[in-house]
Parts: structure tokens; sequence; C-alpha cells
């Protein structure tokens, strides 16, 4: 696994990235696959829940094996849980995408739902990948998310108020994350889209590309979902996001 595009949320421009990235004949960079991590994660809560929670009673039983003491929550060190965290979604990662390894020197994929405990997950599995972190002007995704008549998201998982809190979330551990580990890169769609030069230059870097092969993709126009909004929900958003807006100069 060498190459990871992980977006704020939908209509983010991830896509975009992917075909860019994939422009290199020996790059193959998935799709999404659902959030499958974060199950993950959960699993290992759990576990950790438990083991914290057996602390005392697991080191008087193994200490001295006496009867009588209530041991049917026992559970290992919670540091276990952690190991078996970290070697079970390598595994995963690496039988899943083993389709093709053959053929590419570059193997990833994209998502657009993780967050902070995602990609900490994700540099541990790989202390040496390459994380691409999407960002866009929150009133665009907005825009681009596409809607019923009443100006809802077709997507029934989807609606404006969660899409404030994990814009704001994921915004802020962003832009953490960029700060303090070296292969993980943070790009906003608009630097991309515009042709920002150093972010061209990193994109190239990182997916030993040339500028000409990522002017070939840009050129290539998809089908758009933008819409108008009420000033309503334009308002919200700017209520909502204010903060981590400014941090990325969309305000």
């Amino acid at each position: 696994m060498e190459l990871v595009i992980s977006a704020i949320c939908q209509r983010t421009g991830s896509t975009l990235l992917q075909r860019i990235f994939n422009k290199r004949d020996k790059t193959l960079i998935w799709g999404e696959h659902g959030g499958a991590l974060t199950h993950f994660i959960r699993g290992y809560q759990v576990a950790k829940y438990f083991s914290n929670y057996s602390t005392k009673i697991r080191e008087e039983y193994l200490s001295n094996r006496k009867d009588g003491k209530w041991i049917a929550n026992m559970a290992p060190d919670e540091k276990l849980a952690k190991e078996g965290l970290v070697n079970s979604t390598r595994v995963f990662l690496d039988s899943y995408y083993r389709q093709l390894e053959d053929e590419y020197d570059i193997i990833g994929f994209k998502e657009v739902r993780y967050g902070r405990d995602e990609i900490n997950l994700l540099l541990e599995c790989y202390p040496d990948i390459n994380i691409i972190l999407l960002v866009r002007n929150p009133i665009d995704i907005w825009k681009s998310i596409p809607k019923k008549k009443d100006g809802s998201a077709q997507d029934p998982w989807i609606n404006l108020e969660n899409l404030i809190q994990q814009w704001n979330s994921y915004s802020f551990h962003y832009i953490n994350l960029s700060k303090h580990n070296l292969g993980v890169h943070l790009f906003k769609y608009e630097d991309i889209i515009s042709r920002d030069r150093e972010t061209l230059r990193q994109i190239c870097e990182i997916g030993q590309l040339n500028v000409d092969q990522i002017e070939e993709v840009l050129l290539k126009k998809t089908y758009s979902t933008r819409q108008a909004i009420s000033e309503e929900d334009k308002n919200k958003i700017l209520e909502g996001c204010r903060n981590r807006m400014k941090s990325f100069k969309y305000i």
C-alpha cells in the first residue's frame, strides 16, 4: 500500500485526483471500500474497553489463580488489542488489494469517510505511505451534492447538519495530521483545478507524473451535479464552518 487519497467528504474531487494518479501506467488507485477501516477501529475500541475494565481482575487472577473471582470478562492487555488492530488491518488491506499487484508498483485507494483515527491507523500500518488529504469549500460541496426538489440531498444518509459537523471536525484534524507527518499532504480541490504551481509540483512528485499528464485529465470534463442552493443553507454553512473556512482562505 503506497498511496491513499482521503477526501473530507463526498464531492470533494477525490475521483479527479484518483484519475490523475492513474494516468501513470504503473499506478493503480482503487475506488472507495465503504469505510471498512472504521469498523476495525470500532472492534478495537470494544476490546480496549474490556482490557481496561478487567485490568485489576486480570492482574489478581494471573498472579495467584485464586478461585471465586469474577473472570468472565477478563481480557488481555490493551497493547495487545492495539497490536491486533494494526496487524489485522494490514493483512486485510494487503489481501484485499493484491489483485494485479504484480502489474503495478504504486497501489492504493481513495475514500471519503476517513478522519483522524483512520488516517493514524494507516500511518501505523504503513509508516512510509503517502496519504493525500483533500478539502474543498463546503459551500461548493453542498452545491455539488445531488438534491431533491425540496433542496434536501437525494442520498438519505447525507444532510446539511452532518456535512457541517464532518467538515469542521475533519478539516481541523487534516491540518494537524499534515503538519506532524511527513507522508501526509494536504491539498485543496480549488488549487488542483486552478493549476496552482506548487500543488501540481507536489502531485507530480508523489505520483511520479508530469504536468502534461495532469493537464490531460483536467481538460477532460466530467458530468457535473452542481446546483444552486438557498441563502438559508449558505448561511448555515458560513455560520457553522466560518473559523475553519478562514484557515483555508475560503472567506
